[in-house]
């Protein structure tokens, strides 16, 4: 389902009307507020659109995952280097 081009339905309570708001007749930022949901998930592009959100959500997950190991491994590369140094002067 996509919500950026959906229609609104407004209730008038004091006199119990009921209006329609077709999408076209909405302003730019109104479109651009009900669009928010299919950008988010890629649904505004399809099924490329949910492919490349999952992907992109994938590899920025993996971020903080390979950031930590590059650093752990540098902390080791320089506690052994550290250690052959202190073995080689003393």
């Amino acid at each position: 389902m996509r919500y950026y081009a959906v229609d609104e339905y407004q209730f008038d309570s004091e006199q119990f009307h009921v209006s329609q708001l077709m999408n076209h007749n909405l302003s730019n930022g109104k479109k651009f507020t009900n669009s928010m949901y299919d950008i988010h998930t890629g649904q505004i592009l399809g099924l490329f659109g949910k492919i490349l959100a999952f992907m992109s959500s994938i590899i920025v997950a993996s971020l903080p995952i390979t950031g930590f190991i590059i650093w752990r491994n540098k902390k080791r590369k320089h506690k052994k280097k550290l250690s052959y140094l202190t073995e080689f002067f003393l």
